[in-house]
């Protein structure tokens, strides 16, 4: 697994691990605590010291994890002197040795040992309970290769205990889970994105809708500014007209008037004298 791979996923892992509570002091741990000469470095011998130890006996009574995550380690402690043997909740270990803080009442990383190529050999992720395959990190205990007197006989039969397939399995799901949480981060940014440009170009859309009402209503505007105004000039011009109509009427009913005194007849001078001479011959005074 490369580096950046191992780089995402270890605070996914921590922060599923302290979800979980396999991250908190756990006392059933710290009173399992036993001082050991050496630790297993083969799953027989993992095997028969774990049910020696006899953990799934606490396990069913602790309250630190789940009863079947409650397993057997053999692991050194925070000083890296010494070699522990301890029944304690497993966690996932990336690129260290493992260790149980008596103090923390945890199994945790190693933090000052790093799993290196050629010494220590470690996995970049495992099982905290498979460190009986890493027996490189038992050699950093301080005090060197514990060497003893005492034998302990370790029968070489199979037992029933874990196997190799349940680091397998907690990888699967820790994988299964990252992907998912990768899908659904990548669905969540396309759903966004999407609605982005859908408001984007509804504003746009909007904008323009608003121009074009906007344009519209000036044009009605003008329109109707431009009908009043022929309708004003429409009715000073009518107006004018009737004036001109009425003035060109009076006109001609004077002409005719005129006309009229003109024709009538003139009484002739000649014809009244004829008629006053005979009152002047009779003498009667003329009125």
């Amino acid at each position: 697994m490369d580096s950046g791979t191992l780089a995402f996923l270890l605070p996914v892992v921590m922060q599923w691990q302290l979800c979980a509570g396999e991250n908190r002091y756990c006392q059933e741990a710290v009173d399992s605590v036993a001082i050991v000469d050496f630790c297993p470095t083969s799953k027989t011998e993992w095997d028969a010291a774990a049910r020696r130890k006899n953990c799934s006996k606490i396990a069913s009574t602790q309250n630190c994890s789940p009863a079947d995550k409650f397993v057997y380690h053999c692991v050194i402690n925070g000083y890296r002197n010494e070699t522990l043997e301890v029944c304690a909740p497993s966690r996932i270990i990336f690129g260290r040795c493992v260790e149980f803080n008596v103090g923390g009442g945890v199994i945790q990383d190693q933090i000052s040992a790093p799993c290196s190529d050629p010494f220590p050999k470690c996995d970049a992720i495992y099982d905290s309970w498979t460190a009986y395959k890493f027996p490189d990190c038992y050699k950093l205990v301080s005090m060197g290769q514990k060497t003893s007197s005492t034998t302990v006989s370790i029968p070489t039969t199979t037992t029933t205990g874990k196997d190799d397939s349940l680091s397998v399995e907690h990888l699967l799901s820790i994988i299964a889970a990252v992907v998912f949480v990768l899908l659904l981060a990548v669905f969540v940014g396309v759903l966004l994105c999407c609605k982005r440009n859908q408001g984007s170009t509804k504003s746009k859309f909007e904008e323009s809708t608003e121009d074009s009402g906007k344009v519209y209503e000036d044009d009605v505007e003008k329109t109707l500014r431009e009908d009043e105004s022929k309708a004003l000039i429409n009715s000073r011009e009518s107006d004018e007209m009737h004036q001109l109509d009425e003035m060109q009427g009076k006109q001609t009913k004077n002409h005719t008037t005129d006309t009229g005194k003109l024709n009538q007849p003139v009484m002739n001078n000649s014809h009244v004298l004829h008629d006053i001479t005979p009152l002047k011959e009779t003498g009667l005074p003329l009125l």
